[in-house]
């Protein structure tokens, strides 16, 4: 007699399901408050009465040099992540001794050492970015390599990718509130509405993210390599033979241009209200938060018409189809003038978040397995870390870019050509990574045909 949620076939049992899947929560809300708070913090806003704490050039020199050495530690990482052999797997080590140093950066980030310009916040920002993109990414990744085989059914992972999905909306739904717990904490931290207001809300996040961190490690362990004679590739080798795939040079292609035009999106909502929508300095925060947490209510609404989509057309096609989407709608923002106009092109929007949220992981296990499927190893760190550092290398130029455009045509009420500025470069974005994901599901060796 099988129990409720008990694994059959070697499959994920209920629980084991919930506790990997959870593993989104932490890491989708530190990320998605990083993306968005980062910039307004350490660059200011005059009209929300906050200084700017680093110059436009440093600022951009800085995140960009954060995101290179994200990008650069990726590789390295998923090659020992997937060589490593201890008794408690290979994946697991990295993400306990990974866990308290990604709380701790990420808390530091919020508490800048000099209220006013200072070249000395500028050399703090970058070692608080590199110590959390370094702690980011050493746990991100192997929580993220085991997806393929964990998931060895399309329903198994449709399931997975699913439950991975609604944990992120959770995360992420936590994250737009930033701005509101900000607001709601004035007056029982230090400096009230200054520089230093975000310290209070940064550790009820890390509080929670720590929590959320440890829940996968619960789950089921990781199955034993299975041995070879082969003597292992080396770390650019294992890199040249990732990008040789064509159906992961189309993904990460792809899933680049979106993600880029996604972070310049995060990147400028903080603006938005006060520059375009008649709200005032006191409010901007909290009605920021607002339009974070309506687009991602959107994108969880929309779960079930994704999953339709998946059904009837097909991963490769749905997630094309979201770029073009998205391209389509972001511009509108730039027509709108209230909150309650802003908030209904985000609604419109909600398709294409609901795809970004359940497809990527998904798509990239795909990857993985018609990897294997033509004859080459098991390598699936390496896969998400490749990926990782393709992301980080172009992602890092988006928030010096959303900086640039808001510094050269404005973020106030009086000048707001910037932030208008970014939402026609995030369709743009979009609309090239749809041109080089396009084809896809072509470029995968069917099952059918394996061996």
């Amino acid at each position: 007699m099988t129990t409720p949620g008990a694994a059959q076939d070697g499959e994920l049992s209920t629980r084991e399901n919930l506790l990997y899947s959870a593993g989104e929560l932490g890491p989708n809300t530190v990320s998605l408050i990083v993306s968005s708070w980062v910039l307004y913090l350490y660059r200011g806003n005059a009209d929300a009465g906050l200084p700017a704490l680093v110059s436009a050039g440093l600022f951009g020199l800085i995140f960009l040099l954060g995101r290179l050495f994200d990008a650069l530690v990726d590789p390295p990482l998923g090659y020992w992540s997937d060589r490593l052999h201890t008794r408690w797997g290979r994946r697991r080590p990295f993400m306990v001794a990974s866990t308290l140093p990604l709380v701790a950066f990420f808390i530091l980030l919020w508490s800048p050492p000099i209220p006013e310009t200072s070249a000395l916040n500028g050399l703090y920002l970058l070692v608080m970015l590199c110590g959390f993109f370094f702690a980011f990414t050493a746990w991100y990744g192997p929580y993220l390599a085991p997806l393929p085989e964990l998931t060895p059914t399309a329903r198994v992972r449709n399931s997975v990718s699913t439950n991975q999905a609604i944990f992120k909306v959770v995360g992420l739904l936590v994250a737009s509130q930033f701005g509101t717990l900000r607001d709601a904490l004035q007056g029982y931290g230090p400096g009230e509405r200054s520089v230093h207001s975000f310290v209070l809300p940064a550790l009820v996040v890390g509080g929670f993210c720590l929590v959320t961190l440890l829940l996968p490690l619960f789950g089921r362990s990781e199955r034993p390599v299975q041995e070879t004679a082969e003597a292992p590739a080396g770390l650019v080798r294992c890199m040249r033979d990732t990008l040789a795939s064509g159906a992961f040079r189309k993904f990460v292609g792809g899933f680049l241009l979106s993600w880029f035009g996604l972070q310049l999106l995060l990147a400028v909502l903080p603006h938005l209200p006060i520059a375009r929508l008649g709200v005032a300095a006191a409010s901007n925060a909290g009605a920021a938060s607002s339009l974070q947490m309506v687009a991602i209510l959107a994108g969880a609404a929309s779960f079930p018409l994704v999953k339709w989509g998946m059904d009837r057309r097909g991963r490769a096609w749905v997630f094309a189809f979201s770029m073009a989407w998205f391209a389509l709608t972001i511009p509108l923002l730039a027509l709108t003038d209230r909150l309650l106009e802003a908030q209904g092109v985000l609604l419109l929007v909600g398709p294409s978040i609901g795809a970004f949220l359940i497809l990527p992981h998904a798509l990239m296990a795909d990857v993985c397995d018609d990897s294997a499927r033509r004859g080459g190893q098991r390598r699936e760190a390496m896969f998400f870390a490749v990926q990782g550092l393709i992301i980080a290398a172009g992602v890092s130029l988006a928030v010096p870019t959303a900086d640039l455009l808001l510094s050269w045509a404005g973020n106030t009420a009086a000048r707001s050509g910037g932030v208008v500025a970014v939402f026609w470069a995030t369709a743009l974005a979009s609309l090239v990574g749809l041109a080089i994901f396009w084809g896809f599901d072509r470029s995968l060796l069917p099952p059918e045909r394996e061996g």
